[in-house]
């Protein structure tokens, strides 16, 4: 669910400086790939969503009544009935 709720708004983070690029002289005209290029975006997306899951993902954990674990294993009893 964290992914879900933060992962838009990590795309219009990213998204609204990259287009700005667009505006700069040098990149305009002698270096376009580097503001059509999606492959820095995404891993910068990439790199903010990540950084929510650490951030957030244990709220998630404890809303849900478990434990905050990093990576979930699916063993019984991890959770709180």
């Amino acid at each position: 669910m964290t992914v879900y709720l933060w992962h838009t708004v990590c795309i219009v983070v990213v998204e609204t400086p990259w287009d700005r690029l667009w505006s700069v002289g040098l990149l305009e005209t002698d270096a376009r790939w580097i503001p059509a290029s999606p492959w820095p975006q995404r891993s910068t997306v990439w790199l903010l969503t990540a950084g929510c899951l650490v951030c957030f993902g244990w709220g998630e954990d404890l809303a849900a009544g478990g434990r905050p674990r990093l990576w979930p294993d699916g063993r019984p009893g991890a959770h709180r009935a």
